[in-house]
């Protein structure tokens, strides 16, 4: 997974990448310096919770 992560990062303009479950868990990142992986992916966890109940 990391070498997925790694070549969506490459064609350039992109800072970070993750592949994060739908309950939060991290299961691959490319974060710079300052950005909590694990903080990332709970909070997109719940944006993605949140936008498909918004959806119903």
């Amino acid at each position: 997974m990391q070498e997925l992560v790694t070549d969506l990062k490459n064609p350039g303009g992109i800072e970070a990448c993750a592949i994060v479950s739908r309950d939060g868990l991290l299961m691959s990142s490319d974060m710079p310096d300052g950005i909590m992986d694990e903080t990332f992916a709970a909070m997109s966890a719940t944006m993605l919770g949140a936008a498909e109940t918004a959806t119903k």
